[in-house]
């Protein structure tokens, strides 16, 4: 991408059919050759799972991870690394314009369930948080979950598609936040890598390079989901750490 292609210069003249012009294309009385330059691709904003769960079994939330409000590569200084407890329908925060929101960084295990603590142990096997790079991510309260695999995971009781522009529109599905209704389902996000999120001016600028994907920079990662019968089925992070212990690594 990025380098530019030589071709052999070719002298094009109007077209006539029966109905008239149908193409008038002229280069000029003699042919020069021209250029073709190639800009560098869009880097995608997230890379990982998105899936909907059965929203009886996914009404509450336990993560260890950063927290309690969200966290993105280049906005994560407020938050500290350590087991935290929520409802779902808590952690959309309703922007008034809806973006993306609720994620959670350097995110090592993820219980999700109803209130019997019944549902599914989501548990990073290979990550380095979510971050674009493993050499990103070094500012604001930066830094892995102390060597321990982890991912970037988030859930809401909407569709991802309610807090982005949907192509080819050019306009958001809802414009306020105040619009969006709670669905009967959990949207599920696991991301071995998320983007910033920008914010640094008042004008739209992107995140800095840092926090940006690169698609030249290999993705590789891996997460265990286990069903959760409740208690019975143990400690939520003991049963992560022993499934990290055996099939995962940092």
């Amino acid at each position: 991408w990025g380098d530019e292609v030589e071709l052999e210069a070719t002298q094009l003249k109007s077209f006539l059919s029966s109905d008239g012009p149908t193409a008038r294309v002229l280069l000029g009385a003699r042919p020069e050759a021209f250029r073709i330059e190639r800009g560098e691709p869009s880097s995608p904003l997230r890379v990982g799972l998105a899936c909907k769960l059965d929203k009886r079994r996914a009404t509450r939330m336990s993560w260890y991870g950063r927290g309690p409000g969200e966290s993105y590569p280049d906005r994560q200084a407020s938050t500290s690394i350590r087991r935290w407890r929520a409802e779902v329908g808590d952690e959309t925060f309703y922007y008034v314009r809806p973006q993306e929101n609720g994620n959670k960084m350097d995110t090592r295990w993820m219980l999700i369930s109803d209130e019997q603590e019944r549902g599914m142990l989501v548990v990073a096997a290979k990550g380095n948080g979510g971050r674009p790079t493993a050499e990103g991510g070094g500012r604001g309260g930066g830094g892995w979950s102390r060597g321990r695999a982890s991912l970037a995971m988030q859930c809401h009781h909407h569709d991802l598609d309610e807090f982005d522009v949907l192509l080819p529109s050019k306009s958001p599905r809802f414009r306020h936040g105040g619009d969006l209704v709670q669905q009967d389902f959990t949207s599920l996000c696991i991301d071995a890598a998320h983007a910033g999120v920008g914010g640094i001016d008042s004008w739209g600028s992107l995140p800095l390079v840092c926090d940006r994907l690169r698609l030249s920079h290999p993705i590789s990662w891996s997460v265990i989901l286990r069903p959760w019968a409740g208690k019975e089925s143990g400690e939520a992070g003991e049963v992560a750490r022993a499934l990290q212990k055996r099939f995962g690594g940092s």
